[in-house]
């Protein structure tokens, strides 16, 4: 053996052992698992794939499109083997949940209504009904067409109707959302919902037919599936109530708004490059010679607002009042309460200061009343008890004038008697004795009439009495008393000067004129009285004038005798015969004088201290340029 073919041994033994031990490396590798589908790709077998569709009452055309579209999957598809089942609302839902289907196809509520469990849809189909997927469905409420009372849902109130058990939507569902547009409690609309057994459509037609129901739910397109089926014993007895079988995008008979369609949906365990060629082959499907196919459905607003309505699926949540909910569904109402009770709060604080307040008001001027009522009755009595003070002075003084005589003359014949009985000898001690007596008690008597004149005169001596303010104070209380209420009290021109009188001498003569003016003026219709006081040559002019009626030339010349009269029917004249006296005392008079167009004038005239400067138009200097052939002037002398 050559060196060559030795060498040439030695790698190839090496080589061996080297494989050997390679091969021997990689089968103590652990082995990855193999998915089902890789296994399937690896084996070449077709991938088995679960559909589940859920059922509806036949005749279905839109069920046999699905048959047709499984149909040309696995024609196009043949790696996928689709297992095909039909299964209720209840069991399609149970199937999804528990992960053992890979595809569904159903409609657009259940889709939506069972979102959480993990669908998606992938194509949307178009029906060769709908110009569309998102309207491609509806509702239909049917009744006999010899029911005139029946022309709108709102006459449904009440009565029976019939649906299928499980085939909630389009049906039932969509009739309760139109109810509930005019009605806040549809669920309890009707009188009975009778239920159908599954996938038994065609008995609801029936029963409305023979008359055992009032109306009945199908899903839209029902009738006409059953007219091209050739099943006309039941339609031609039968109408749509409020049917829309054109200007909608569905094109057949149906009573509700249309809804999306029916859909095709991959559940979570379906892998995405399974749903991506699925997807892929029912979007570039022809289509059939009916028109239909296969689209993508992008609106379900309609079916969230329907579920919404009626509360229930995703929305089911609604049917529980919770804090929160009540709170995120009522919350304009609550900010408008809060507001509203704030409102209230503050207007009930602001009305309670006002009305404090304003109970502050009136209990001031309830005070204020009382103290002027309480003023005016004493003014009024302070009136009274002059007037009365001064009659008692007038009449005391008037005793007294006539009693002095009578009393001077016994005073003296009584002296003289007790000379006469002094100078006789022979007088007995008893009848000096009388004389006397008499002579004393006459004395006595003198005292009493003098004491009685003082009484009269208020004990009271003269003082300096600012006029203006004691005539003004004077015409206050009377304003005050009440007396003069019916009148109008003007002052006008009050000058201030100096009066050394006694000041009820002066409240005396003020007092009886305005209240002789003040029932003077009672009889027209606007009673007015003006008190003026003008200064003038070391004089006071005190004028009170009325408007009054005019009086007779008879009864206006006799107001300056000095006999106790009246111009008054009832009255007796005391009051002026008070003014004149008292005026009398203090070197003055009286004067009256008829105003120019009716009313009297009187004018009391005192002496004063000092006299003010007076303006030329002074009271006495209008008063002579009103005189007249009737307006005389009536003056007593000093």
């Amino acid at each position: 053996m050559s060196k060559t073919d030795l060498l040439m041994r030695c790698l190839f033994s090496s080589g061996r052992f080297l494989a050997l031990l390679a091969a021997l490396l990689w089968l103590s590798l652990p082995v990855p698992a193999v998915s089902a589908q890789t296994d399937a790709f690896a084996s070449n077998r077709p991938l088995e794939l679960n559909v589940g569709v859920l059922a509806y009452s036949p005749p279905w055309y839109d069920g046999a499109f699905l048959e047709e579209t499984i149909d040309y999957l696995e024609w196009k598809l043949p790696h996928y083997r689709f297992h095909v089942e039909y299964l209720d609302s209840e069991a399609l839902r149970l199937s999804v949940s528990q992960q053992r289907l890979d595809l569904v196809a159903c409609g657009s509520t259940f889709y939506y209504t069972y979102l959480s469990l993990g669908l998606r849809d992938i194509a949307a189909l178009v029906s060769d009904t709908s110009t569309g997927s998102n309207r491609a469905s509806a509702a239909a409420v049917v009744v006999r067409k010899d029911r005139t009372d029946l022309r709108q849902l709102k006459d449904l109130r009440g009565l029976r109707v019939g649906t299928v058990k499980g085939e909630t939507s389009p049906g039932i569902y969509e009739v309760l959302t139109e109810i509930a547009r005019f009605d806040d409690s549809p669920e309890k609309f009707f009188g009975e919902i009778l239920e159908e057994k599954p996938l038994n459509m065609r008995r609801v037609l029936e029963r409305v037919a023979s008359g055992e129901i009032d109306a009945g739910i199908v899903r839209a397109c029902f009738l006409e599936d059953l007219e091209q089926a050739g099943s006309l014993t039941e339609t031609a007895r039968l109408r749509v109530l409020e049917h829309k079988d054109s200007g909608d995008a569905l094109a057949c008979r149906h009573t509700t708004r249309s809804y999306p369609g029916w859909v095709f949906a991959a559940s979570e365990r379906l892998p995405e490059h399974v749903a991506r060629d699925i997807s892929a082959m029912l979007l570039t499907k022809p289509s059939n010679a009916w028109g239909q196919h296969w689209s993508v459905l992008t609106d379900y607003s309609e079916t969230s607002r329907m579920l919404q309505t009626l509360k229930v699926g995703p929305y089911a949540y609604l049917r529980q009042w919770t804090v929160r909910r009540f709170i995120e569904e009522f919350w304009p109402f609550i900010v408008i309460a809060i507001f509203s009770l704030i409102g209230l709060v503050v207007h009930g604080a602001i009305l309670s200061k006002l009305v404090q307040k304003r109970t502050a008001e009136l209990e001031q001027v309830y005070v204020q009343r009382q103290a002027a009522e309480r003023l005016a009755r004493e003014n009024s009595e302070k009136l009274d008890a002059l007037q009365r003070l001064g009659a008692v002075g007038q009449i005391s003084g008037i005793v007294a004038h006539e009693m002095k005589q009578p009393l001077a003359s016994i005073q003296n014949l009584a002296h003289g008697a007790l000379r006469i009985l002094e100078d006789d000898e022979a007088s007995s001690e008893e009848v000096v004795r009388a004389v006397y007596n008499i002579e004393d008690e006459a004395s006595k008597a003198a005292r009493i009439v003098e004491r009685v004149r003082s009484y009269s005169r208020g004990q009271s001596l003269r003082s300096a009495i600012d006029s203006r303010r004691a005539i003004e104070d004077i015409v206050g209380q009377f304003r005050s008393s009440g007396k003069g209420r019916f009148a109008r009290i003007e002052t006008e021109r009050i000058d201030s000067v100096q009066l050394m009188m006694v000041p009820i001498d002066l409240e005396l003569i003020v007092i009886n004129l305005l209240t002789n003016a003040a029932e003077a003026a009672a009889q027209v219709a606007d009673p007015e009285i003006v008190v003026s006081a003008i200064a003038a040559d070391d004089q006071l002019s005190i004028n009170v004038s009325d408007n009054g009626p005019n009086i007779s030339q008879k009864d206006f010349n006799e107001l300056g005798s000095s006999v106790l009269r009246s111009t008054k029917a009832n009255g007796l004249g005391l009051g002026l015969m008070i003014v004149r006296t008292l005026a009398k005392n203090y070197i003055g008079r009286v004067e009256f004088e008829r105003r120019l167009t009716r009313g009297l004038t009187v004018r009391v005239i005192l002496p004063a201290q000092t006299a003010p400067h007076t303006t030329p138009s002074d009271a006495l200097g209008r008063s002579a340029s009103n005189s007249s052939p009737n307006n005389t002037k009536q003056t007593e002398p000093h």
